[in-house]
């Protein structure tokens, strides 16, 4: 792909170019920040997969070298620099995904949809099950957020660690709606299959 040309970006990509375009830096020390701000909430972040996404990017004209340096063992580290036209396809595609919501189809809507098809008890322990996971997930994000303010670090670099709180804390309310409506009997559970069959 030559530089300027239209990049689709991965949520990868963009967390990369993102973090280039406040200064240059090596893909440790993008893991390094990563985790600091943002714990392992927004992608599965590795030092091997920001090696991965920079040889593409670099093949994309997305970034170049800023520099090389060599350490004290022997080895090249290279700092990588965002190009312009990374920082166009940086700003293009966040503007694009901040516009309008993107139908996301996660499991838990396949599992919910098909959900009829197991006992009502089994439904209950499972939600039950997954409550009690998104509560702990929230203690993990009540802590991130508890930290960043703590340290100092700008409210732009978590709001979405807040996005995700607040998105596990609305899923956990409505799940104890559900159990709540399957324990009392209000959401006719046994009967469904049969209704449709009808």
């Amino acid at each position: 792909m030559t530089e300027g040309a239209h990049a689709i970006l991965t949520p990868m990509a963009i967390t990369t170019l993102s973090l280039l375009n406040e200064h240059p830096m090596q893909p440790y020390e993008m893991f390094q920040l990563l985790v600091r701000r943002h714990g392992k909430e927004l992608t599965a972040v590795n030092p091997g997969s920001l090696y991965r996404t920079m040889a593409q990017l670099a093949k994309q004209g997305l970034v170049g070298t800023a520099a090389t340096i060599r350490t004290a063992n022997g080895a090249d580290r290279t700092a990588y620099r965002i190009t312009a036209a990374g920082r166009t396809a940086l700003r293009d595609r966040i503007a694009e995904l901040l516009h309008r919501p993107v139908p996301e189809r996660p499991d838990l809507l396949i599992a919910l949809s098909k959900s009829h098809t197991l006992p009502r008890r089994e439904v209950i322990t499972a939600l039950r099950e997954r409550i009690t996971c998104l509560e702990a997930d929230i203690r993990e994000l009540d802590t991130l957020l508890q930290n960043g303010r703590a340290c100092g670090i700008p409210r732009r670099y978590w709001v979405t660690t807040e996005y995700l709180r607040a998105r596990a804390a609305t899923e956990q309310h409505w799940l104890r709606g559900i159990v709540d409506g399957l324990e009392s009997g209000d959401i006719d559970w046994e009967r469904a299959d049969s209704e449709l069959v009808r």
